[in-house]
């Protein structure tokens, strides 16, 4: 319910202004999307999404901002049955529409200066890392991953009820935060068009059978908050340098199996706090952009099983990634990134692999004075034998309406982390509109 009383009230302020208030900016984005999976003759998706935003101004150093999303799909094959949408808190819970969609409050956030202190309070979402496409440092706000990736990060990452202040110390940037809200990440539902299905993501239910599943999602939103700390510089050589801590819960489960009285075994999910350090460096020079990112998670909790049993145990975790933009001859732009991703102190009894090594490679070429583009994303993992393709042709009509055709290509084994959606190969038609 108080999900709900907060689109209501989105709408309702979105609509009127007092004479003590400006409207500074207003637009509404409207999508409509078309999906054909190639396995099947029906679409998995035939979707509207309406996405309002509004800037109120009080004042010269006040102002409200928020954003809503109207989400309707009548073909209702991505998720046929009505979402659960247990992994959102009381106060972020989108409100459902049936079976069709949905209605969220996606910012809410009053923004004022208080001396040195420049304040965000509301709903809101918190980017932090220099990388496109990986939650490495990234990892403030939870995702929804009901169309896996294949979502921009920007339109599936969820707002958290934050207060935030940011301020100057000497030559540094400083913003802290404290998040009094619980949400963790979506997950497809099971029957779903992306319910995950590879052994990491299942817990090991390829190898244990599983009569029972239980899912403690958090409940409390003081002990459950999360706080943290960035400090950023740019230095007169032009390298810009940032370090952060995190601490709040991790958003995804780990799981852990149970034997019940009537000797059944039961696997039950949790969600577990673990803290991210981190250090980002990003050099630009003429026609380059050079970024890099190193993160470690201390005794971050993992899944393991060992002898027909499911664990957690806690591990520590490094990860590193380099970064290269380049603008090319022949208005081509490149975009090249590597991850590699270790758990420490482990074995096999790990559920994923004790080290990955994911990389991406995104291009894009214009023509006709940028109203025409071709846009190729392609990521592989387990040493390029798993990965997605993504093609598309996108075409500005006009100021204000975008035409494009794109294909979501999958392959690998069903182990994989693209793999697993091998036969949801599809392809993407859109039409967007901006007033």
């Amino acid at each position: 319910m108080r999900g709900q009383a907060a689109v209501i009230f989105l709408v309702m302020l979105s609509g009127c202004a007092s004479k003590s208030m400006t409207v500074a900016s207003t637009s509404t984005e409207s999508e409509l999307k078309f999906a054909y999976q190639e396995s099947g003759a029906s679409s998995s998706i035939t979707q509207l999404s309406i996405t309002p935003e509004v800037e109120l101004s009080f004042s010269d150093d006040v102002s409200l901002v928020a954003s809503g999303r109207l989400r309707l799909d009548p073909a209702d094959d991505l998720s046929p049955d009505k979402p659960t949408l247990d992994s959102y808190s009381d106060y972020s819970q989108p409100l459902t529409l049936g079976d069709q969609g949905t209605a969220e409050l996606r910012d809410f956030y009053l923004e004022f200066d208080a001396g040195a202190l420049d304040w965000r309070i509301g709903k809101q979402q918190i980017v932090w890392g220099q990388l496109d496409g990986f939650k490495n440092l990234d990892a403030v706000n939870p995702q929804s991953f009901r169309e896996f990736i294949l979502d921009d990060f920007e339109s599936s990452r969820i707002g958290l009820w934050t207060v935030a202040a940011d301020f100057n110390v000497n030559a540094w940037n400083a913003q802290v935060f404290w998040a009094p809200d619980s949400t963790v990440h979506e997950l497809p539902d099971q029957g779903s068009t992306f319910s995950l299905s590879a052994p990491r993501f299942i817990f090991g239910a390829n190898r244990i059978d599983f009569s029972e599943v239980q899912v403690n999602y958090p409940d409390s939103e003081l002990d459950d908050a999360a706080y943290g700390v960035r400090l950023n510089t740019s230095a007169a050589s032009g390298l810009d340098i940032a370090v952060s801590y995190l601490s709040g819960l991790d958003h995804s489960p780990v799981g852990r199996s149970f034997v019940t009285p009537e000797n059944k075994i039961r696997l039950i999910q949790e969600y577990q706090r673990r803290d991210v350090w981190g250090l980002s460096v990003s050099k630009a020079a003429r026609n380059f952009v050079l970024r890099a990112e190193l993160g470690y998670r201390p005794k971050r909790a993992f899944s393991v099983i060992q002898h027909g049993e499911l664990f957690i145990e806690q591990r520590d975790q490094v990860t590193a990634a380099i970064g290269l933009d380049l603008d090319g001859p022949g208005n081509w732009f490149t975009n090249i990134q590597y991850l590699y991703d270790r758990v420490e102190n482990t074995d096999s009894a790990l559920l994923r692999p004790r080290q990955e090594k994911i990389m991406t490679l995104f291009t894009r070429r214009s023509w006709r004075n940028e109203t025409l583009f071709f846009d190729f994303k392609w990521y592989s993992a387990e040493s390029f034998s798993d990965g997605l393709m993504r093609p598309e042709i996108r075409y500005l009509v006009n100021d204000s309406v975008t035409a494009s055709i794109g294909v979501d290509a999958f392959y690998g084994d069903a182990d994989g982390i693209f793999g697993q959606f091998e036969e949801n190969d599809r392809v993407v038609f859109k039409l967007q509109h901006i007033f």
